[in-house]
């Protein structure tokens, strides 16, 4: 018998633990299995074919919202290529609502809920490649096997989920081995369940909130460490709902720091204490990354959503932390109950103001199992994945449809890295706008100009982002902020018409002949690598660029010296 555990990831540098860990488990107990992984960005049928050629007797798909209507397509499909196999599906997107998912996809012979490790040795025992899918059912059925649902004769059988697994350190780790998978994002989790109960989140009525010991997780983290991984991300809901172990952990990745693995939490930025927050600001940068789940400052919002933290505690917390060492992620969602576009927009101005390196700004979805499932406050949603706030009784369409345009805008110009005068601070200061007042003002102009409704090249984004800057200040200030930018993200190809401030080669190759004053403009730091390369590298690998700049308060322009490849700085030439 031949099983073959399905992952369908959103690309190729993401990973499935799910699939990792049932597999990691099964093969623990000595049962046999294999898994492998695809991606949503592959042709259906191309997963199809591979899938196939596997010629298992049992497909079982880690069923996730972004890979819900791809996995259906792939394993309908499977199905009718191979009518003996036995199609499994799992995953939160599945475990709820089962006997209607069944009904209305015949081609699932059984749904695996809850926790899955022992359910799929259970399948794995059970199951013979000799039987036939209904008379494996009646084996099912026969064994009453907790955490099954399926159609059998006609009927809907379904027996409970058995109680979690409390020892976490139990389970073996799940990446073995390492060797080809350095380069991409690697999923961990040290707990499961969550302490709060958020009413849009599948995890407020999870399990039981239970934690791996120290020592396992300083095993499993060490092994990332030995290996340079590039990323691990922690999938804990809340990662420091247990303060004293969230710091035990981040002290020990502090203490075996490779210099080039970093590590991503959710955490609830008002259970830092002064104890945590004063290490936090030790550690290396870029080390950690933390994600920050604010969702709305409304104080009325946040009571209907089981989530009553004052944003002030969180301010204080994100202030602490100063942002210079650990990037910081923070999540809005539009949508919530009592959210108003009034109030909306004044904790969009907050958790803008946090200074955080990305701002996501999602839309509320309904998640099968969650307790919003149950009570919609009055809010409209789609009936297919990911089943997103279509209006509320605050909220219309219009103006959820102009927020997604601030989104997209809030991606291209502030989560890219693509501009650097995105703060509160400097929209401020240059244009006297809030953060919210001056991206609503930009969508609006650039919907004009029909921005949203083709494909964007870079230089597209920075004409785009010109014209409008145009509009709230002097056209050559625009044209230096722009350009900055625009040569600080990298080499320019064709200039667009709008670049008035061209390199100037002489002055650069003037520079590069005077060592002394390179010496005293550059950063002492990158004096190794720079005067490891002669003089030829670095005309073809910088520019000097002559610039205005508002702060100078002043009509001279300045020159900067942009650097790419070995050293990638831009420096003001004073």
């Amino acid at each position: 018998m031949k099983t073959v555990l399905v992952g369908i990831n959103s690309s190729f540098v993401h990973t499935c633990l799910s699939v990792r860990e049932l597999y990691s488990y099964a093969r623990s107990k000595g049962l046999e299995c294999s898994f492998c992984e695809h991606t949503v960005n592959n042709e259906p049928i191309k997963t199809t074919d591979s899938l196939y050629t596997e010629d298992a007797d049992i497909y079982a798909f880690s069923v996730y919202i972004f890979n819900v209507a791809y996995v259906k397509r792939v394993a309908s499909d499977l199905k009718k290529a191979k009518p003996d196999c036995f199609i499994v599906f799992g995953g939160p997107e599945v475990s709820h609502c089962r006997e209607d998912f069944l009904k209305n996809n015949p081609y699932v012979d059984l749904i695996l809920s809850g926790e899955g490790e022992e359910a799929f040795c259970d399948l794995l025992n059970v199951y013979s490649s000799d039987r036939t899918p209904e008379e494996n059912k009646r084996m099912f059925t026969q064994n009453k096997i907790k955490n099954f649902s399926y159609i059998y004769n006609g009927n809907y059988i379904s027996f409970p989920d058995r109680d979690p697994i409390c020892d976490l350190s139990k389970l073996p780790f799940p990446y073995e081995p390492l060797e080809t998978l350095r380069d991409r994002i690697l999923y961990y989790e040290s707990s499961r369940g969550c302490p709060f109960r958020c009413s849009y989140c599948l995890s407020a009525g999870d399990m039981p909130l239970r934690y791996a010991s120290d020592e396992r997780v300083f095993r499993d983290l060490k092994i990332f460490l030995d290996a340079n991984v590039r990323q691990v991300k922690f999938i804990d809901r809340t990662f420091n709902s247990d303060r004293r172990r969230a710091l035990r952990i981040w002290k020990f990745l502090a203490e075996n720091d490779n210099g080039i693995t970093n590590f991503h939490f959710e955490i609830a930025a008002w259970l830092l204490d002064d104890e945590t927050l004063g290490f936090l600001r030790t550690v290396r940068k870029d080390l950690f990354r933390f994600e920050i789940g604010i969702q709305s400052t409304n104080p009325e919002t946040m009571k209907a959503i089981s989530r009553p933290v004052p944003f002030s505690e969180i301010r204080k917390a994100v202030e602490a932390l100063d942002g210079k060492n650990i990037e910081l992620h923070t999540d809005l969602i539009a949508g919530l109950p009592h959210e108003t576009p009034e109030s909306f927009e004044k904790s969009f101005n907050d958790v803008f103001s946090l200074g955080g390196e990305d701002l996501q700004l999602g839309f509320l979805k309904i998640l099968k199992g969650s307790p919003m499932s149950l009570d919609k406050h009055g809010a409209v949603f789609s009936s297919e994945p990911p089943y997103e706030v279509i209006s509320t009784p605050t909220m219309p369409y219009s103006y959820l449809a102009f927020l997604r345009k601030i989104a997209i805008l809030i991606e291209a110009y502030h989560n890219s890295k693509l501009c650097s005068f995105m703060s509160a601070e400097r929209l401020s200061s240059l244009f006297g706008l809030t953060p919210y007042r001056f991206f609503a003002d930009f969508a609006n102009f650039s919907s004009e100009r029909g921005f949203f409704d083709k494909p964007r090249a870079v230089a597209d984004t920075f004409t785009n982002l010109y014209l409008y800057l145009s509009t709230l200040m002097p056209e050559h200030i625009a044209e230096a902020l722009c350009s900055f930018d625009m040569y600080s993200h990298g080499r320019v190809g064709s200039f667009p018409e709008w670049v008035l401030s061209l390199p100037d080669k002489e002055a650069l190759y003037s520079l590069l002949k005077d060592e002394e004053k390179i010496k005293t403009v550059l950063p002492e730091k990158y004096h190794g690598i720079f005067f490891s390369q002669d003089i030829k590298y670095w005309y073809k690998n910088s520019v000097l660029v002559p610039l205005f700049f508002p702060e100078n308060n002043k009509a001279e322009k300045t020159n900067v010296w942009f650097l790419y490849n070995k050293i990638s700085d831009s420096i003001k030439m004073y």
